[in-house]
């Protein structure tokens, strides 16, 4: 069940060792994996945005939310698309298929990323998921 979408432009052991020292500082959001892996968005700790009395909850709590994030990262897959280095069809994609998501209740899958859709001026294009695991939600073929 996905939970996020990015384009990177660096070695992926990189960008996820990046993302793991992330969770871990706190600074993403961290889901309890037990409920995740049952589809259900349960979150043990709310990232993004530090006030002083954030800071003292997060400190007080360090320890669990630190193998809570750990464990997600752990059971995290990563799945990788191949479709060449054109900058604004990794931007239309990476919005497609946030957006996909964006618009489904009950998903895992977290909100307030920056997208870059197709603009009115582009033409329509179509991409189609060739994928030997099951991605839930995602349609074999999506608009971008």
């Amino acid at each position: 069940m996905p939970y996020g979408v990015g384009i990177t432009r660096r070695a992926i052991r990189k960008r996820f060792l990046e993302h793991t020292r992330s969770y871990i500082k706190g600074e993403y959001n961290v889901l309890a994996i037990e409920s995740a892996q049952r589809g259900k968005r349960e979150v043990v700790w709310k990232g993004w945005g530090w006030t002083p009395e954030k800071r003292a909850d997060f400190d007080s709590r360090r320890e669990s939310i630190e193998d809570s994030a750990r464990a997600q990262m752990s059971a995290t897959r990563i799945f990788v698309i191949e479709t060449g280095t054109e900058e604004r069809l990794l931007e239309r994609l990476e919005a497609a298929i946030a957006n996909h998501y964006y618009e489904k209740e009950d998903i895992l899958f977290d909100r307030g990323m920056l997208r870059m859709p197709r603009w009115k001026s582009e033409q329509p294009l179509i991409a189609e998921i060739v994928c030997a695991s099951k991605i839930v939600g995602l349609s074999a073929r999506l608009e971008i």
